[in-house]
């Protein structure tokens, strides 16, 4: 039976299920890189020009990611990142997968992606051409996974194990019934066996050796021998494996998700009574969709940059009485409780902060994107930059210094501005917090450009204060 969901909105990605449910090594960090790369093939794609030795011109389907994405991705908020990155990039492109063919129902074993790099703050991934029907333009037999959740996860299992039993949700024909309890929801039932879980969730090296990829590559692997040829197994024994990984899985996924996952139940087989297969049990989750559904908080949010390209970044919940002071100070503007936290998130709380950037925003003729303005106007401080230069004495003064921030934006200047600040008494202290988050002066210099070093500086001057 084929599932074909909806998509509910932006911050959802379709999956095809035979990559979900393909058979690869993958840490959290390369899971949430490879779901982002797919989800910037619908509006980002590049293509990447190449030849055969015959001459032959084809191209090869490609994305790229930029810091901050990288950083939220990670789960992180600030410090050094850069040798993960760096880390994943080398072991991405060692990745194999074995990937059940749509028509014969066989086993491929290929590589998944062509080239991954890292240079200059810039995530590159290269996808193989023989990916192309499982990560474009997917049209049947896919999940439509909320991005918000997939972001929210902590520990690789929960979200190898949530992809996972996420995509068998089509078998329940609706969301949970509001107002009966969670046991007497509709559920459903996954049964793995052990050896193949712990395939599926990524705790068996397909590359180890010569000898696990050759069962592999097999049209029927056999998962049992594969498991038992793995010469450095993590968890092989299934108390382990419940403990560390199947059991705070279950917990973060009932915490965080649409489903609810019930206790799993042991299958033995034999004389000494040996656990091969685990049963799932599957609800959706009543609690996720009586907070709001898709609506949930999560810590992480899909948002559109000024290009247009969706990027994420990481939010604190802010209290109802904080969002409601702003729905009360910005009345009669067309913002939802969502925008207000955003704002909120971009003044650290501070409802001064959003009160003078409306005033300043209310100063300007035709705003197309209030929401882009006003967060432009609290990050940059545009209002204390305003009333400096009224301080100057005159309006022709304010428009001369208008014009000297305008050419601010130039890279000499920014540049010129940058050494300034380096010559500074306190730039060892500066220097000395981006040790204290890990970040190395080297790495400083060549992950940033100059407007956000200046941005970093001066942030750290006034908390400092």
């Amino acid at each position: 039976m084929a599932n074909k969901e909806k998509n509910i909105n932006g911050d959802s990605v379709n999956m095809s299920n035979y990559l979900i449910r393909a058979k690869k090594q993958s840490n959290l960090l390369e899971s949430k890189i490879e779901v982002m790369a797919i989800k910037k093939l619908e509006t980002d794609l590049i293509s990447v020009p190449d030849r055969d030795p015959n001459g032959v011109e084809y191209t090869y389907d490609a994305v790229e990611f930029k810091s901050d994405e990288l950083k939220t991705l990670m789960g992180r908020k600030g410090g050094s990142f850069y040798s993960n990155l760096r880390d994943a990039a080398s072991r991405m492109m060692q990745r194999y997968i074995a990937i059940e063919e749509p028509e014969s129902r066989q086993f491929k074993f290929n590589h998944y992606y062509h080239d991954v790099s890292y240079n200059n703050g810039t995530f590159r991934v290269v996808f193989e051409n023989g990916m192309q029907p499982y990560i474009k333009e997917i049209q049947a037999n896919y999940t439509n996974l909320s991005l918000p959740i997939l972001w929210s996860f902590k520990t690789n299992g929960a979200f190898q194990l949530y992809t996972h039993l996420r995509s068998y949700m089509y078998k329940i024909d609706s969301k949970p019934r509001m107002g009966e309890k969670q046991e007497d929801q509709e559920c459903i039932v996954k049964e793995y066996k052990l050896s193949e879980l712990r395939v599926d969730l990524g705790f068996v090296n397909l590359e180890e050796d010569d000898a696990i990829r050759a069962e592999a590559k097999k049209a029927r692997p056999n998962w049992d021998k594969i498991d038992n040829l793995d010469k450095t197994p993590k968890y092989k024994r299934w108390s382990d494996f419940y403990a560390r990984v199947i059991k705070p899985g279950i917990k973060e996924i009932n915490e965080k998700s649409d489903i609810y996952i019930r206790e799993p139940e042991t299958v033995k087989t034999g004389k000494g009574g040996k656990i091969t297969s685990i049963k799932f049990y599957v609800q959706y989750n009543t609690k996720y969709f009586e907070n709001g559904g898709e609506d949930v908080d999560t810590g992480v949010r899909t948002v559109h940059a000024d290009d247009g390209i969706e990027v994420v970044e990481m939010y604190d919940n802010m209290p109802p009485e904080h969002l409601n002071a702003v729905m009360e100070l910005l009345e009669g503007v067309d913002i939802s409780l969502k925008d207000a936290e955003i704002l909120l998130n971009d003044a650290d709380d501070d409802l001064e902060e959003i009160r003078k950037a409306y005033e300043y925003v209310k100063t300007i003729d035709h705003v197309e994107n209030f929401m882009g303005y006003m967060r432009k106007a609290i990050q940059e401080h545009y209002a204390d930059q305003q009333q400096t230069e009224v301080a100057y004495g005159s309006q022709e003064r304010a428009e001369v210094m208008s014009g000297i921030r305008e050419t601010m934006h130039s890279e000499d200047v920014q540049m010129a501005a940058w050494k300034r600040l380096q010559s500074k008494d306190d730039y060892p202290l500066f220097l000395q917090y981006l040790e204290s988050q890990q970040l190395t002066e080297e790495v400083f210099d060549l992950a940033f450009d100059t407007a956000d070093k200046i941005k970093m500086y001066t942030k750290w001057v006034r908390e400092a204060k």
